[in-house]
């Protein structure tokens, strides 16, 4: 029952992503279903446990329910100037993460719920490329450079930007976690599903472009660069593309104007400076970091409230009205130096999981995480956006199923092998 429904989550979760109260007129339709299909994947496990007694805690399960029991502890505290929704999205996602991992116990259930997950993003990238290509789903147009930006089905570009960036780094770990599998079991990876995740990449890489998000082409390039180094061996490549792109930016203006965006506004805007650039991202983070340094030192510990924030729609909120555009400096504003060091621990702890895998794995785990920090640091990614943050930890699970001998590999692969059903 518990599978059953870890794989509805995944499967619906990217499709209820869209924006659907521009197509239906439902607002909170994707927060809503989020919330309660989460609160009954973890009303099962608890039911499980209490009927079983099956549970496998460690460090960062204890982690993670200090991070939950602080977080609930902040919202209690400032309960008038906190908002329910974002504590659900700070606990939930993160309790996905120790739900999956006591549900999913072997490899090919884990690859079936990442497969299921890839299959929920059909619809949200084909709609979104079907109307970026018939020139709909315009967000904006640049006013200094003219170039346009687009949102697809989703409700902004960054949303649909994030999305198709996960989306091509998933598919990526399933190629790897099946070809580890098919190694040790029938054969190579080649089959219809390895010509259905190129065409779906392509069409998710094409929408990162028209979003314009360069956030996500960065944790992108890091992802690629981090499996190529390390995985692939292919060093060369990674110097050779990295030099293109160096170049390509001092010597190509419309690659510059694509990227840095700002550079055209300092040409014709009189009133540029040097903390404009990156959308403003070194002016809004002294502004952050100066505001909560100047408060008494027990908020500083403590933090301000979780979404005590005017960009978060909450009218009651005394803080900025401007978005943080860091994930990392909202984590320490909203939870204070205690929540930073539990987001820090937990975040070391899958670090220290990883290093524990093999092969494969371990590189496109180590991808994965450090591309999403990557993400966070420049943006608000993998913890401000709930959707994409519940899909990582529900993937990042893969890292708590126990290592095998490749004779064990050899003995089991090929009965339970979840490539083969498909060629």
């Amino acid at each position: 029952m518990e599978l059953w429904l870890i794989s509805l989550l995944a499967a619906l979760r990217p499709i209820f992503s869209i924006d659907f109260d521009r197509f239906l007129g439902v607002g909170n339709l994707s927060e809503i279903t989020a919330i309660v299909l989460s609160v009954a994947v973890i009303g099962g496990l608890l039911i499980r446990a209490a009927t079983n007694k099956d549970l496998r805690l460690g460090v960062t399960d204890l982690l993670i329910a200090l991070w939950v029991a602080w977080c609930t502890a902040i919202y209690l505290i400032y309960y008038d100037k906190t908002v329910f929704v974002q504590l659900a999205k700070y606990v939930i996602p993160l309790c996905t993460y120790v739900v999956v991992k006591q549900v999913v116990r072997d490899r090919a259930s884990q690859l079936r719920v990442i497969w299921t997950m890839i299959l929920g993003f059909v619809l949200p990238t084909v709609i979104s490329a079907g109307m970026i290509v018939m020139g709909e789903g315009l967000d904006v147009i640049n006013y200094w450079t003219k170039e346009p930006r687009y949102k697809g089905a989703y409700a902004n570009p960054h949303d649909m930007g994030h999305q198709m960036a996960f989306l091509v780094m998933i598919s990526w770990i399933y190629v790897l976690l099946s070809n580890r599998s098919q190694a040790a079991g029938t054969g190579s990876w080649v089959s219809r599903r390895g010509v259905f995740l190129t065409v779906l990449s392509a069409m998710a890489l094409y929408c990162v472009y028209m979003s314009a998000v360069r956030t996500t082409m960065v944790g992108l390039f890091v992802f690629g660069a981090t499996l190529s180094i390390f995985h692939y061996k292919r060093r060369l490549i990674v110097l050779v593309v990295g030099a293109l792109a160096v170049s390509a930016f001092f010597f190509f203006g419309p690659v510059k104007h694509y990227l840095f965006r700002e550079a055209a506004q300092a040409k014709k805007d009189v009133t540029f400076n040097a903390d404009l650039y990156g959308s403003g991202r070194p002016m809004i983070w002294g502004e952050y970091l100066d505001a909560f340094f100047s408060m008494p030192i027990d908020r500083q510990v403590a933090g301000i409230g979780i979404g005590n924030s005017k960009s978060k729609g909450n009218k009651n909120s005394d803080w900025l009205t401007i978005d943080g555009h860091n994930d990392f400096l909202d984590v320490l504003v909203f939870t204070g130096y205690i929540g930073l060091v539990l987001y820090l621990a937990i975040h070391a702890a899958f670090l220290s999981k990883i290093l524990k895998l093999h092969g494969g794995e371990r590189y496109g785990f180590l991808a994965l995480l450090g591309a999403a920090m990557l993400m966070n640091f420049f943006s608000n990614s993998y913890f401000s956006r709930f959707a994409l943050a519940q899909m990582l930890y529900a993937v990042l699970a893969y890292i708590e199923l126990r290592p095998r001998s490749s004779e064990e590999a050899e003995g089991v692969v090929a009965t339970m092998n979840p490539i083969s059903t498909w060629r």
